[in-house]
Formats: structure tokens, C-alpha cells, sequence
């Protein structure tokens, strides 16, 4: 049994037809991609960025820029660059260069803080869907949280524990997080 997008069912099939692979086109869900996934992203981050910086494990000195650098991947990424073929790659997410006007070279990529993988990594392992954002904005997060940790290195955030889940403690965002 391949689930409920497997060949049994002409999964694969429907999906191609819908202009994507079974991995990238989320048939559990049940509608295309909204154009506004990435704002909606961009939305619950910004609304949340003191909680979820508060929460990581990394300094916010490390971990803020390099956020702030993955929604700003996010935000000029196109589809094509999101997904190849059905996988997430880390030629696919870089934007094609463009000159610049002042130069007349492309920009050069800058680089997150040493460290920031991590970082980034723990925040992509951590997005909630549905509690969070709709499915198809967690995974332009995630795919630019991943592309932008891919800069930085290969680290790893904090795996996530399997006897609790004090790391999703409620009391650190919000209200009730504040004394």
C-alpha cells in the first residue's frame, strides 16, 4: 500500500496531471497552493519571530539574522525553485542571480552566522500545521529554513524528544508566556 497518493489509486498519475509530482503537490489536502502561501508564512513568523527566538536554542544574535534571511529566501522564491522534481535541492532554492544597477554583477549570496543551521534546523523541525499555518505555507517555510541552514552548514538542531514535548510548551508564546 503506497497510501492514499500511491499508484494504486493513479496517485502519481493525477498528480503529473495537476502539474507536479506526488511529493510536491500535498493530495491529502485537497487544493492547490494559494498564491498567498508565503505571505500567510511571512505573517505567523513576523507574529511570532520573539517567541520563536526565544524558544530556540541558539543566541538570538545567531538565529534572528539568519531567520530574518530565510524569509526574505522565501519571499523571492517561485515554485520552480522550491521543488525539482519532487525534491527539495539546494541548487533548485537559490534565485537566479541578477545584475545588479549600481554594479552591474549579480549580488553576491551572504552567508547566515556560523551556527545558524542549527538554528534553522530546529525552527524548520518545529512548524505546526495546522496549529501554526495551512500545509502549503509551513512548506515554503520550511523549504527556505532548510535552503538558508544549507549556507550555514550541515548542524542539526536538537532532536526532538520522544518521551515529552516541553519544547512545544504552549506558556512560551503568547500570553502566557509573559511574568
Amino acid at each position: 500500500d503506497s497510501g492514499p497518493w500511491g499508484a494504486g489509486e493513479g496517485g502519481e498519475a493525477k498528480a503529473k496531471e495537476r502539474g507536479g509530482s506526488s511529493l510536491s503537490s500535498f493530495p491529502d489536502v485537497g487544493y492547490p497552493e494559494p498564491e498567498a502561501a508565503k505571505v500567510e508564512a511571512l505573517h505567523r513568523v513576523l507574529k511570532h519571530k520573539d517567541y520563536m527566538l526565544k524558544a530556540n536554542p541558539m543566541p538570538k544574535e545567531v538565529a534572528d539574522p539568519a531567520l530574518r534571511m530565510a524569509l526574505a529566501r522565501m519571499m523571492r522564491m517561485t515554485p520552480a525553485m522550491t521543488t525539482a522534481q519532487g525534491k527539495d535541492t539546494k541548487e533548485t532554492m537559490m534565485p537566479t542571480p541578477t545584475k545588479t544597477a549600481t554594479t552591474g554583477k549579480p549580488p553576491s549570496t551572504p552567508m547566515p552566522p556560523k551556527g545558524s543551521d542549527a538554528a534553522l534546523r530546529y525552527m524548520r523541525d518545529r512548524v505546526n500545521v495546522p496549529r501554526d499555518m495551512s500545509a502549503h505555507a509551513a512548506r515554503q517555510l520550511r523549504a527556505a529554513l532548510e535552503a538558508t541552514a544549507a549556507l550555514a552548514g550541515e548542524g542539526q538542531g536538537p532532536p526532538i524528544p520522544t518521551r515529552h514535548r516541553r519544547d512545544q510548551n504552549p506558556g512560551a508564546f503568547g500570553r502566557l508566556g509573559r511574568a
